[in-house]
């Protein structure tokens, strides 16, 4: 089965690091290397098929709209990836799980045998080892291109772990229909499409705690700024956040609104998502105090 088109985080399979494009820079040439995982959009790429070429697709870094490009298409060890402006056929890349669908392959379509590898030199500087790194020791470590093959059992710094972070709008309607809290009825305006999850530190940190929402001067107010202009204006910064910091057009950023009511039939309205850090679940955020629950507001008062 062919990968699923959707934003990755591209883990290593043997070293706590994940593919990494330096500071998310969109200049041409900039440097692809190993970091460890800082939940961070130039950690994150959009893999897109291609049409009518199987197994095949373009990787997109999704802060800088940049590709992973292997420098002239070259079949030689040790050539440089780097991100690069849309140009050709050096950035479209074969993609196949080695195991099963644990870990993946990524071979450069125009060079036909060099596949994405984390390498180290020896002093001999010219064969590449596997090695496994311990957490941080392994940044700015070079990704480039090596000669591989196939097979799972070899080039073990050739495999990597897909984190998909992405959600088919199917995906979260089927959340929401199975959730205990949420009734069936709940009307949905998802369109159709995919929608990146954000991890809680990115909505805590990044964005809740630099609105407005978090200062003295957005207290509540009673009518005039209440709980739903709360999760309005919450739902207003998460868009905003993605404008300023997104430059892939592909994907929506998941973020919704639900109106409750509590035992004492008062109303509140809040935010719902859901995190990278779990796919399979159902959040609810509180824009008023930027904390989450996982069943619902206001230690379980206010049903949706």
């Amino acid at each position: 089965m062919s990968l699923e088109r959707g934003v990755y985080r591209i883990h290593h399979s043997q070293s706590p690091i994940v593919i990494d494009l330096h500071d998310g820079l969109d200049a041409d040439a900039t440097q692809i290397r190993a970091w460890e995982n800082l939940n961070s959009n130039n950690q994150a790429w959009l893999i897109d098929p291609i049409d009518e070429e199987p197994d095949t697709f373009f990787v997109q870094n999704i802060m800088s709209g940049t590709y992973m490009d292997l420098t002239d298409g070259s079949a030689d060890d040790f050539t440089s990836i780097n991100g690069c402006q849309r140009s050709g056929e050096m950035q479209k890349w074969l993609i196949k799980s080695v195991d099963g669908g644990n870990f993946y392959k990524i071979q450069n379509k125009m060079s036909k045998r060099v596949f994405v590898s984390l390498f180290y030199l020896g002093n001999d500087q010219s064969a590449h080892h596997s090695i496994v790194f311990k957490s941080g020791q392994a940044n700015e470590t070079k990704i480039s291109g090596a000669q591989g093959d196939w097979d799972s059992g070899t080039n073990h710094d050739q495999e990597w772990k897909l984190q998909c972070l992405t959600l088919s709008a199917e995906a979260v309607r089927a959340l929401l229909k199975s959730h205990p809290l949420i009734p069936e009825d709940f009307p949905t305006y998802i369109t159709d499409g995919i929608y990146m999850c954000l991890p809680r530190e990115i909505i805590t940190n990044d964005i809740w705690k630099k609105s407005d929402l978090s200062t003295p001067e957005s207290a509540w107010r009673s009518v005039i700024f209440d709980c739903d202009d709360f999760a309005f204006c919450f739902k207003a910064d998460v868009s905003r956040w993605g404008r300023n910091t997104i430059k892939v057009d592909a994907f929506g950023i998941l973020a919704g609104i639900m109106f409750g009511v509590s035992t004492e039939d008062r109303g509140h309205a809040f935010n719902w998502t859901i995190l990278e850090e779990d796919l399979g679940k159902i959040v609810f955020f509180e824009p008023q105090d930027g904390t989450f629950e996982a069943s619902n507001t206001e230690n379980g008062m206010h049903k949706p």
